[in-house]
């Protein structure tokens, strides 16, 4: 069982008829839908057999996001709450019994796999606009080593150059002078690119922000980062961070940042995608000059890996 929903895992190969019968029979009769979804995450990018859910994108109609996803929701209640057959209650010891989870930018759903008895856990990501929906694809069908160094390369944008030289490659109509004890900042999220102007204190610990301007433009991001190409893979884009970077703080930033959004779950210890998750660590680490914990760490599970697999 995985997710919140409590829901079995889904085989690869039954994804796409599941989630046919789901458009079919459920989103494609939402009047809020505008008619397109899109898969991100692991089932675009990976490579695994079986699934613990489905991500997928969907343009809505309007410009809420809070009030369509409540609309959704509701609309869900009034049709589908006595059909089990297309809407299943969850599983899960947490959530057991509800039909479906508001969850940050996700409506979440326990949908009957195509042609089993058993369910699958869909999650229904938002986006409410054309530039939205392809920025969230982009970003989201990363893998996400890559994205973790992307999104380092984002903060330390105004570390590595000039906040105004900045500002005019992307259009942005903002006075880049700051008083004593602020400074600009670049933020990435699945949804958005984000300008913050950040309050810090002289340890640069962060005392307040406000954002200053959005984007949902992906091609933005190509222009803030350039000339790191996104698309060229997590080696390339650390060695040209290796040899590109110039301020000190700039290699320790991106390491903490990597460290933070990779992390390896319990449910991920010694399994491949945890050791390819700590190589990932060890590798930021050493590339970037930070201390070699999570190298050493990773050296001594995988010497610990390979006696293991002689002996059997």
């Amino acid at each position: 069982m995985s997710g919140s929903t409590g829901a079995h895992r889904i085989k690869k190969a039954d994804v796409q008829p599941t989630i046919d019968h789901y458009i079919k029979n459920i989103l494609s009769k939402w009047p809020g839908w505008g008619g397109k979804y899109a898969y991100t995450g692991s089932y675009v990018v990976g490579k695994k057999s079986d699934y613990g859910d489905v991500d997928i994108v969907i343009l809505a109609n309007g410009s809420d996001k809070k009030a369509a996803k409540k609309e959704f929701q509701k609309w869900l209640d009034d049709n589908f709450s006595d059909r089990p057959d297309l809407l299943m209650p969850f599983v899960s010891q947490k959530y057991g019994g509800i039909l479906h989870k508001n969850m940050g930018e996700l409506v979440t759903i326990h949908y009957p796999q195509k042609g089993k008895d058993y369910g699958a856990q869909i999650d229904n990501m938002f986006a409410m606009t054309e530039d939205e929906f392809a920025f969230k694809q982009e970003f989201l069908n990363l893998p996400a080593e890559t994205q973790g160094l992307i999104l380092g390369l984002v903060k330390i944008a105004t570390i590595e150059n000039k906040p105004e030289d900045l500002f005019k490659k992307l259009g942005i109509s903002v006075d880049p002078e700051l008083p004593e004890g602020y400074e600009w900042e670049f933020n990435l999220s699945g949804k958005e690119l984000q300008l913050r102007k950040v309050h810090l204190d002289k340890n640069y610990k962060q005392l307040g922000r406000t954002i200053e301007w959005k984007s949902d433009t992906w091609q933005d991001v190509k222009t803030l980062i350039s000339p790191y190409p996104i698309n060229a893979g997590f080696k390339t884009l650390l060695n040209m961070a290796s040899k590109n970077l110039k301020n000190q703080r700039s290699g320790k930033r991106m390491v903490g940042i990597f460290k933070s959004m990779i992390s390896v779950k319990s449910g991920e210890v010694g399994t491949e995608k945890g050791m390819n998750k700590l190589r990932a660590i060890a590798d930021v680490e050493k590339t970037l000059g930070e201390s070699k914990t999570y190298f050493l760490k990773f050296e001594q599970l995988f010497e610990r890996k390979n006696k293991i697999n002689k002996t059997k």
